[in-house]
């Protein structure tokens, strides 16, 4: 029964780092290092190089470049287009490392599962971003931003300390995002130009031919009785 509750605990903190990373990656990813050297959390081979200082200070220097240029209108669109490819492999990486020693589960099968949730938040968050940029003339985009920079570290720190709370969050972020990503497809629907009305070149049945024409100028009602 410790076995599975601990395997539940690691599973459920794996689902809200990588659901953190793909808000921010960077965040999440200094978050589980940091804990790792200060011995809050026990990250096994091949992850443990996550805790190198250097690592950490690579990650920090690179983070600090993103959460500047995220609140820039354009430069954070830049971001964003290299953030798919870096937030699906920042979540395989946490969900690996953190649930890896405490389940008996494939590594690949860890790898996936951090990959599909860190990726599909990544790509909404990416979705949803021209729709505030159009809706706002770009002055949204600021406020959006560090507003999933704060959702990031909450639910990071969340991770680490309240597991199964964290889970939980990642399970309901990931349910608002499909309702924001299906608000948005929704959007860009009704934006589209509608199709014009088919044409038809088949005459009506009330046409006159040129050669009835005459005749019918002619014709004459018959005279009452």
């Amino acid at each position: 029964m410790d076995l599975f509750s601990g395997a539940v605990t690691s599973l459920m903190s794996a689902l809200g780092l990588s659901a953190a990373s793909g808000l921010n990656a960077y965040i999440s990813l200094l978050t589980l290092g940091i804990s790792h050297r200060m011995g809050w959390v026990a990250l096994t081979t091949p992850y443990d190089w996550l805790g190198n200082e250097y690592v950490l200070l690579g990650i920090a220097v690179i983070g600090l470049i993103d959460l500047i240029g995220d609140k820039i209108p354009a430069v954070d669109h830049a971001l964003h287009t290299v953030g798919i490819f870096i937030a699906p492999v920042a979540g395989a990486i946490l969900f690996a490392g953190q649930s890896g020693a405490a389940t008996n589960i494939h590594p690949v099968i860890l790898l996936a599962a951090g990959c599909l949730v860190g990726g599909a938040v990544q790509w909404t968050r990416t979705a949803v971003r021209p729709v505030v940029t159009a809706t706002t003339a770009g002055v949204g985009n600021p406020v959006v931003s560090a507003g999933e920079d704060l959702v990031a570290s909450f639910l990071a720190m969340l991770a680490i300390f309240a597991p199964i709370a964290a889970g939980v969050f990642a399970l309901i972020l990931l349910c608002v995002l499909g309702w924001m990503l299906l608000r948005v497809w929704h959007f860009f629907r009704g934006r589209s130009p509608q199709q014009p009305l088919p044409r038809t070149d088949e005459p009506t049945n009330y046409s006159l031919s040129a050669d009835r024409l005459p005749a019918f100028r002619n014709h004459r009602p018959p005279d009452p009785v």
